[in-house]
């Protein structure tokens, strides 16, 4: 009798803390978790970005939109995309340093004055798209099957990154992308 009690114990200790750990998972934990599930059941085969199955990684070519006869790069120079487009320009300051904002009709770019380098870029319409064919309104299923499984991921968004850049992809309540965000860090 005293040997099943020394066996029961630690055996309900395991199912009682098991059981705990998934009712102090948040929501945000189970939906990250939840979307990871869907993505691998989705595409089975893609466990790591290093499969010959999966997407190419990143490079800089991911970091430039063709707008028109006019390239956006992520890290490049605004005075190759000045336009005549342009609705807007606000310029900001934070607390490292001055900025300019140009807002187009389908697009916002943040840019660093010295240099003007291009350091942000928001597509915000269906009209643009990324280099492997993504736009606002596609599946976040889409977005897995060009640039496989996220690096992270929370409930509004599937982040990828690269070096020094980051590529986002904002999510309704759907699944369905409503914002595209290339950032360098």
């Amino acid at each position: 009798m005293i040997k099943i009690r020394y066996l029961l114990i630690p055996i309900m200790l395991s199912v009682i803390l098991s059981g705990c750990a998934d009712a102090l998972q948040s929501g945000d934990e189970k939906t990250i978790q939840n979307q990871t599930e869907e993505i691998m059941t989705m595409h089975p085969d893609t466990t790591d970005n290093t499969s010959i199955d999966t997407p190419a990684t990143l490079s800089d070519k991911d970091f430039i939109i063709k707008n028109n006869d006019t390239f956006i790069e992520l890290n490049g120079n605004y005075e190759n995309l000045i336009t005549n487009e342009e609705i807007v320009q606000v310029s900001y300051l934070d607390e490292n340093h001055v900025y300019d904002t140009y807002v187009y009709e389908n697009f916002i770019v943040s840019v660093s004055p010295p240099g003007n380098v291009i350091f942000h870029i928001n597509l915000l319409t269906s009209e643009l798209e990324t280099s492997r064919g993504i736009s606002v309104g596609d599946s976040i299923s889409d977005v897995c099957d060009k640039y496989g499984v996220p690096d992270s991921m929370a409930s509004e968004y599937y982040l990828y990154t690269y070096e020094h850049d980051l590529l986002f992809f904002y999510i309704d309540e759907y699944g369905k992308v409503t914002k595209i965000k290339f950032e360098m860090i």
